[in-house]
């Protein structure tokens, strides 16, 4: 395997225009990963990401200076009527919010002292509090069960699935792979809020059902 599969890309910092459109999707690539890491419970998920992420690039591409920044691209399509670049986002940044809710959630139980933690109960807050209310009765069903089931990984099969710790030496502890993700973390929280104040402030966001 390429060392370079093994880091993960730091996600952007938001600035005054607003958040890196290219820099923004390189990250997201490790989003796809992280759901390929959960297994075919959330494969529907996962590739609803690839989609999304493979939308934004092919328009990026057609004019990188005029796209520079997501939110450029998004009223420049809204100028025109244009969905496609408003309607991926929104998507990919309601799966990135619930990669976030999980990940801080665990890291959090973890750096807090508990080394290996039932993460049950955090894939299933995770996903009702972000997903579930985008998601059909089947697809929500399915995802219960399979929680309740012990179908998603565990903790540390969790966190050694992450990028950035998939070279760690099988003696490393869980707290120190849950202290590689975090600056990880934190960065895709920043993204998503500024993406969310965007995304409210054009009276974009709507619950709607999808898969």
């Amino acid at each position: 395997m390429n060392s370079n599969e093994n880091k993960i890309t730091p996600w952007p910092i938001v600035g005054a225009h607003g958040v890196p459109t290219n820099e923004f999707l390189c990250s997201c690539d490790v989003v796809v990963q992280i759901f390929g890491a959960l297994g075919t419970v959330l494969a529907p998920v996962k590739s609803d990401v690839e989609g999304n992420v493979s939308k934004l690039r092919k328009l990026y591409s057609t004019n990188q200076v005029k796209y520079e920044f997501l939110e450029d691209m998004i009223r420049c399509e809204l100028a025109i009527q244009g969905s496609v670049a408003p309607d991926s986002l929104l998507w990919l940044t309601r799966a990135l919010h619930f990669v976030y809710v999980l990940l801080e959630s665990v890291t959090k139980d973890v750096l807090d002292g508990d080394e290996n933690p039932d993460i049950k109960s955090n894939y299933l807050s995770s996903y009702n509090d972000t997903l579930r209310k985008y998601h059909n009765w089947a697809i929500q069903k399915v995802f219960t069960l399979c929680i309740n089931g012990g179908l998603l990984p565990k903790c540390r099969e969790l966190l050694m699935a992450m990028p950035s710790c998939r070279d760690a030496p099988e003696e490393t502890t869980t707290t120190d792979l849950a202290g590689r993700l975090k600056s990880f973390v934190d960065g895709l929280q920043s993204n998503i809020a500024a993406i969310t104040t965007f995304f409210q402030a054009e009276g974009l966001d709507s619950v709607e059902t999808r898969l």
